[in-house]
């Protein structure tokens, strides 16, 4: 058993332990939370290593910002209602995320591009968070929609997020090889034909539509983290591309289990928690590979 198979181990032997663990303790209630943070985590740990791939940090960074007034947006035009907002905002945040994507297509700069759609939104943002806060008295959706809510889910929410998440996860596998492909030599991928564009059109509607499920799950804030840290790892500790998406799903969701865990028992957020797991396990991961050096 090599050191990354080892690893892939350790780390779901790890999460199906501490996963039992908070089934145990909290009972069925627990199904729910981890569905939904489970869902987000599987989601995002698919569709970070695409991200580095085609080295779009400028859209990873705006991505937040976008999503953020989409759904802010949204639960003030559709009054909050569940059905209503989602959809609402799904529309609004692909409209964005394809808006930048042809401004850069145009030869708009990628940092012009990014400085106009996050000045916007951002803006935007803030006064859309204001009126749900002040005259709505969506509070909870507030605080929720900046620094995560995993806890506070319906039946509903848990099956949206593995519904969702099962579709991400199956498109991502099905056009893995291709996307790696266009990301890290698109000239190469062209020569032979690939339909770039299309798979371009497939990672960012992906992106814009993984964003906006799950951001009242992790937050506008964890969303910059978990967008890129886990492709970030993956590609460290891996040796070959077969090996990122396994590396990747299995220290998110140890991340995440690990998070859930201490955050039931010494009452902080899980969401928090997250960032600061991945960001050690960016480090350590980071010295192991130095030190092989």
């Amino acid at each position: 058993m090599n050191a990354r198979t080892a690893m892939l181990v350790a780390a779901i032997s790890i999460t199906a332990l501490f996963t039992a663990w908070i089934i145990y303790s909290v009972g069925k209630t627990s199904l729910l939370w981890i569905a939904n943070l489970y869902g987000a985590a599987v989601s995002l740990a698919l569709i970070s290593p695409i991200s580095i791939a085609k080295r779009t940090a400028y859209l990873n960074a705006a991505i937040p910002h976008m999503t953020l007034f989409s759904a802010s947006a949204a639960a003030l035009l559709t009054g909050g209602a569940p059905g209503k907002t989602i959809l609402v905002a799904a529309v609004l945040n692909l409209l964005l995320v394809f808006t930048y994507q042809r401004a850069i297509a145009k030869g708009v700069s990628e940092e012009i591009a990014t400085s106009l759609i996050v000045g916007l939104t951002t803006s935007l943002s803030v006064l859309a968070l204001y009126f749900l806060y002040k005259k709505t008295g969506y509070s909870g959706l507030v605080a929720a929609l900046l620094v995560g809510d995993p806890l506070l889910v319906s039946t509903r929410n848990a099956v949206i997020s593995v519904t969702a998440a099962s579709a991400i996860a199956i498109t991502v596998l099905l056009t893995w090889k291709e996307q790696i492909i266009v990301g890290i030599d698109r000239d190469y991928a062209t020569a032979r034909g690939m339909r770039t564009s299309f798979y371009d059109y497939v990672y960012y509607a992906l992106l814009g539509l993984t964003s906006i499920i799950y951001i009242r799950a992790v937050g506008y804030i964890l969303l910059h983290v978990l967008v890129l840290m886990p492709g970030s790892i993956a590609m460290l500790a891996s040796t070959s591309l077969s090996g990122v998406l396994p590396v990747s799903l299995a220290l998110t969701l140890l991340s995440s289990s690990m998070s859930l865990l201490i955050g039931l028992y010494v009452d902080v957020s899980p969401v928090g928690l997250i960032g600061i797991l991945m960001l050690f396990l960016y480090v350590l991961t980071n010295l192991m590979v130095r030190t092989k050096q």
